[in-house]
């Protein structure tokens, strides 16, 4: 291929020049027979070239997904008789959207031993049954039912976390209030407008490893999700780990909270909805961290406006925790967070919001042309898609 470019470029130095008075009049008259050829071999060049150029996404990669069993955390008073029920309206509403060639069970085996496998795994971290009658009598949001989960999106093969998202679906109304079980089905819709976006991410080289997302150590439940530590890597010995609640009713104070845990030196390692109003953080400390990390808690209703000060942080150090991303009922919110001393790496971030699914996916395939990774998203009404891109020091 480049040697075909390389005589095309001799062709086209030397023919304009040359002097035709010295050309024999057979070599003369062909002439514009191989102009033309070279001109059809530069647009076999060039498509080629786009083809081999052109970014490897999620959903090229994966054709099948599997949908694990999810967990119930603990606390959380989910129904038995609706576990089964909501597994298999995901696999259901997954198959109708025509997104993988197969949707397998837990435990299933695709029709090729050799096709890659993406594994959906999830746990539910809230749940509220809500009333029907309230629902129906009360109004708008009355008795309305509530499912949270934290979703997964693994490499079977390899058990990398390939993105992991905050997902929820509440139920304010319907057909005589509508049925509480009826959520299940809104539940499912909101996995696959996640799984559907999440399918536009790029892949890495396959000699490089997934770009790191977040601040912090290793998450020993989550392979590389928190950490540039490759998930065979032994992971430092854990000297603490906790769980901080907080709420979008009080930012400040929540910021305060996280800045105190920082300074003992606790990073954040996972990020887990229990209410529209409230999320847990989970912290750990290791042998071997940072002596100390420093969070800011970003929110509002503008997404021009979080991401401009999402940029201004980062332009100091701060870096987006990608499972921190979600809508609480007060608007979106996000934690962004750096390690004393701070890395020299920098950040820029991209943040739309859409009413239609596919203007999301617009988004994001016109800022990973770019240079940008999707890092997050949240589907609940409007489509938000957040996507990161690693400055290098000529471009800050």
């Amino acid at each position: 291929m480049k040697s075909a470019v390389h005589m095309f470029a001799a062709f086209a130095g030397v023919l304009p020049v040359a002097d035709l008075s010295v050309v024999p009049d057979v070599l003369a008259q062909m002439l514009p027979q191989v102009s033309r050829f070279l001109v059809i071999l530069l647009c076999i060049c060039s498509v080629c070239f786009a083809a081999d150029s052109k970014l490897e996404r999620v959903k090229d990669k994966y054709n099948v997904i599997q949908v694990e069993a999810f967990a119930i955390q603990e606390g959380v008073d989910f129904p038995v008789e609706l576990l089964l029920p909501l597994q298999d309206e995901i696999a259901k509403q997954l198959r109708e959207s025509k997104e993988f060639l197969e949707v397998l069970a837990a435990g299933g085996v695709p029709t090729n031993a050799d096709t890659p496998v993406l594994r959906l795994a999830g746990t539910l971290t809230h749940f509220k049954p809500g009333s029907r009658a309230k629902r129906y009598f009360g109004g708008y949001g009355a008795g309305s039912t509530e499912i949270f989960a934290h979703l997964t999106f693994i490499d079977r093969a390899t058990g990398q976390t390939i993105l992991s998202e905050n997902v929820r679906a509440i139920l304010a109304g319907g057909f005589l209030g509508g049925a509480s079980s009826d959520v299940t089905k809104q539940f499912a819709r909101q996995i696959v407008d996640t799984t559907k976006l999440i399918g536009e991410r790029v892949l890495p080289h396959p000699a490089q490893p997934l770009p790191v997302l977040s601040v912090g150590g290793a998450n020993p439940e989550q392979g590389t999700e928190a950490n540039s530590t490759p998930a065979t890597a032994v992971s430092a010995p854990l000297i603490g780990r906790h769980t901080l609640t907080i709420s979008s009713d009080h930012f400040d104070d929540a910021e305060k909270k996280l800045n105190d845990e920082g300074a003992a030196g606790y990073h954040v390692v996972a990020f887990a909805l229990n209410s529209n109003r409230t999320a847990d953080v989970t912290l750990e400390k290791s042998a071997g961290d940072a002596p100390a990390y420093q969070y800011v808690l970003l929110h509002g209703y503008s997404p021009g406006g979080v991401e401009k000060r999402l940029n201004q942080k980062a332009g100091a150090g701060f870096r987006l925790i990608p499972q921190s991303f979600v809508q609480f009922r007060n608007g979106a919110a996000l934690i962004a967070g750096r390690s004393a001393p701070s890395s020299s790496s920098r950040y820029q971030y991209k943040l739309h919001q859409t009413v239609r699914i596919s203007s999301a996916q617009k988004d994001i395939e016109q800022d990973q042309a770019q240079g940008y990774v999707l890092a997050a998203t949240s589907n609940q009404g409007l489509h938000l898609v957040l996507l990161e891109k690693e400055l290098t020091p000529a471009s800050r």
